[in-house]
């Protein structure tokens, strides 16, 4: 019985004391997420941070109005189909920024009234995080459900890390506090905001109408969006994308996996392609004027190219990269760039593409 206990409980301890200290303190952070998320608000200033989420919402109307009216342009997609897929972006929620009452100092000591810690016995810590996390869990079945609020999401520790992400099972959008920040959100030029994070956002619509979340109807119930017809022109569609990145070779040798990578390569192409019509709207309405940065001479286009490659940039060791490819969803970092920007004609345009080479491929995947 006790050693089902500490198994259960205790998980193994690393033997190094930095990788420790690294537990200990993700253990800390996951059951104080919502104290983090404040402490987080605070150093960047409330009142910039709420400017900043505003700017923000504007954006995500702008995303999503241009999904909108870039539907009806889709050859696979029915009369039927279509109209379900736009009930469907009508009725996703988004969830921007942060939850409010974070910074409210009486209803932090109120949710963690139950949570005992003691800072010299880290079983017992170990022992009252989950017994806290599973009462709330509880609690969660007798309080009456509103899609529209923070409440699903804002114990959850990545509100102030980088990372968006959508739920399939409700149809909401999460874009928290972490990701409004260079190399994602800047406040100029608009170029690299509508590149680097105006595609994350984008990415996180598509993948309402990827090829999981076509599963799934405008309130989240497993019941198919679409109709059998446009089901199967969408995965046609899909072939071409799959082949695509079953082609790109990341070792000699190892290539990457277009069956598992297929949703999140479906919602990179996606993303870009929206985050383009977008930011082209954005520019037409402003008389195509748009902050330059200094000492570079790029075109608006082509600074909308750099913001969506920058997040990208990183070297991997090679056995990462084998690890990668068979235990992550998303594609290596290297092919989220160039496979989506090598079905765009936008692109090659910007940076003058001859046709055939590499980056400007005569025959392109064409979803969105």
């Amino acid at each position: 019985m006790i050693w089902r206990l500490l198994a259960a409980f205790y998980p193994d301890r690393p033997p190094d004391e930095i990788q420790r200290k690294e537990r200990c303190l993700k253990e800390t952070e996951d059951m104080f997420a919502p104290v983090v998320t404040a402490m987080y608000i605070r150093d960047k200033g409330v009142e910039a941070s709420e400017q900043i989420v505003q700017q923000v919402d504007m954006m995500v109307d702008i995303m999503k109005d241009a999904f909108k009216h870039n539907l009806p342009k889709l050859s696979w997609m029915s009369a039927f189909s279509l109209s379900a897929a736009q009930e469907k972006l009508e009725h996703m929620v988004d969830l921007i920024g942060y939850p409010k009452s974070v910074l409210n100092s009486t209803w932090l000591d109120t949710f963690f009234a139950r949570a005992e810690i003691d800072a010299t016995d880290y079983l017992s810590n170990v022992v009252t995080q989950r017994s806290f996390s599973r009462h709330k869990e509880i609690l969660q079945f007798f309080e009456t459900y509103n899609r529209g609020l923070w409440n699903d999401f804002a114990h959850m520790p990545d509100i102030a890390y980088v990372n968006a992400y959508y739920n399939q099972l409700s149809n909401i959008m999460v874009v928290p506090i972490g990701m409004l920040q260079p190399p994602l959100f800047w406040v100029k030029p608009k170029s690299l905001t509508f590149g680097a994070f105006g595609i994350v956002v984008a990415h996180e619509i598509t993948h309402a109408f990827d090829d999981e979340g076509i599963l799934y109807d405008q309130y989240g119930t497993f019941n198919p969006l679409y109709d059998n017809k446009t089901i199967d022109e969408f995965h046609l569609a899909s072939n071409c994308v799959r082949n695509q990145y079953s082609d790109f070779e990341v070792l000699t040798g190892v290539r990457v996996d277009g069956n598992i990578t297929l949703g999140e390569n479906i919602a990179d192409h996606g993303g870009l392609k929206i985050a383009e019509i977008a930011y082209h709207e954005w520019l037409k309405s402003n008389g195509r004027s748009d902050s330059q940065l200094p000492a570079v001479d790029f075109t608006h286009e082509q600074l909308f190219y750099l913001g969506y490659a920058l997040p990208w940039c990183a070297v991997h060791s090679d056995n990462m990269m084998r690890t990668h490819i068979v235990k992550d969803e998303h594609a290596p970092d290297k092919f989220r760039v160039l496979g989506p920007l090598a079905n765009s004609p936008r692109f090659s345009e910007a940076w003058n593409c001859p046709i055939g080479s590499v980056m400007n491929p005569e025959s392109k995947c064409k979803i969105w």
